[in-house]
Parts: C-alpha cells; structure tokens; sequence
C-alpha cells in the first residue's frame, strides 16, 4: 500500500498556517485565540486556532481530491466536503469572539485558507452542498454555496443532489 505524500505546495500551506500562527501571534495573542470557541456540544468545543487549523487541512484535502480524480487516494465525497464546511462555520462562530485588534492579525491567515478554497470551487448554482446537509438556512457562509470545479467529489454531490430534487 503506497502512502500519499503531500505535494510540497500543501504542505507549505499547512505549515504556513501552523506557523504563521505561531510565529505572528504573542502568547496573549495566542491564549485569546485559543479562549475563543465553538461549542459542539455541552462538554466539547474547539477553539480558534485548532480550527482555523482543521479548516486549512481539510481544504488541502479536497484540493487533492479535485486535482488527482480519487485514483489512489481514500476516498473523498460528498460528505466531506459537508464536514469541511461545517468547520469553517465552526471557525466563524468562534471569529465572532475575537477583537478588532485580534483580527487584524488573524484575516489574513484565514483569507489564505478562504482563498485556497475559492482556487478550485465554482459557485454551486443549485444549492447541492446544503442539498446533501439536509438543511438550507439563508444565512449560511459563502462557504456553503461553493463546490469544486471538477472531480470525485463534485460528481458525488451532483448525484446526491439529483436524487434529493427528484424525491
């Protein structure tokens, strides 16, 4: 069984955002990102900078899945992409925690992930994403309504969402 490797491109992004964190946040900085949750559920939560994290790992994932089709890759679908939204949702309720001060510091670590995305996702013109969530709500993130330009996981979402307009 042949393990993935990351393409370098990937990694630096990771690490970039890993870094960039450490290295431009203070300690206070960092304990205020870390201080600034979302509540899943009464006995868990994540906090900012885990998410922001979490955020930027999964969007390396779906880029993969886009650019090399599944081939030897675990598989990647609909679903994940669902799971990947749902964390920058996640990541944007704790935003809403931090200071003006903090976000200063904090957007353009999070627009380098949000851009990323944006690289290799279209516009999801038929509201497949929210389709396969099972729940439509007005005010949901850009982030709900993009899907990826080609590949596996967009011909899953496609199928998922014919089945759903169909019933």
């Amino acid at each position: 069984m042949e393990e993935h490797r990351l393409l370098p491109r990937e990694i630096d992004m990771l690490s970039d955002i890993s870094d960039r964190i450490e290295n431009t946040m203070t300690p206070e900085e960092l304990s205020r990102l870390e201080s600034a949750k979302t509540h899943l559920s009464d006995r868990q939560s994540l906090n900012l900078k885990d998410l922001v994290i979490g955020w930027a790992s999964h969007v390396v994932e779906l880029r993969k899945h886009t650019e090399t089709g599944s081939g030897d890759l675990p598989y990647w679908g609909a679903h994940d992409l669902v799971a990947a939204v749902s964390l920058r949702t996640f990541t944007e309720t704790a935003y809403t925690e931090i200071d003006d001060e903090l976000r200063t510091k904090f957007d353009p670590i999070l627009t380098e992930v949000d851009n990323e995305f944006l690289s290799f996702t279209e516009h999801d013109d038929f509201g497949c994403v929210e389709a396969v969530d099972g729940m439509s709500k007005p005010d949901r993130g850009w982030w709900w309504h993009r899907i990826p330009t080609h590949g596996p996981i967009r011909e899953d979402i496609r199928e998922i969402c014919q089945h759903v307009h169909h019933h």
